[in-house]
């Protein structure tokens, strides 16, 4: 057992996350403060923030709450639907524009 204080720091390994985890809310409250003291000295600026900020708090609600909940159909999730013969033979032939038998089926000319 170790004296409180002398562990190696691979001995803790939490405490390493823990410091860069409070290092970067450091950082992050700084950037907040910084962007709050522009504010202050700048009052157009904050005017202009506070005209788009509901559209951008709107914005974000709407992307918030389409992660959330799940899609509606498979059709809403970007599933394609299936192709399906249209004679019931369960063969697909090419493209709607394709000629009949498939795209690689032989021409008439030979």
């Amino acid at each position: 057992m170790t004296t409180p204080g002398t562990d190696e720091p691979g001995d803790r390994p939490g405490a390493a996350v823990a410091q860069w985890v409070a290092m970067e809310v450091i950082a992050a409250a700084r950037g907040v403060l910084d962007a709050a003291e522009q504010l202050v000295r700048d009052p157009e600026q904050a005017a202009r923030l506070a005209a788009v900020l509901p559209d951008l708090v709107r914005s974000g609600m709407q992307v918030i709450a389409g992660m959330a909940a799940p899609p509606a159909s498979p059709a809403a999730a970007g599933a394609q639907p299936s192709a399906q013969p249209a004679d019931g033979t369960g063969e697909v032939d090419g493209p709607p524009d394709a000629p009949p038998g498939g795209a690689g089926a032989p021409s008439a000319a030979g």
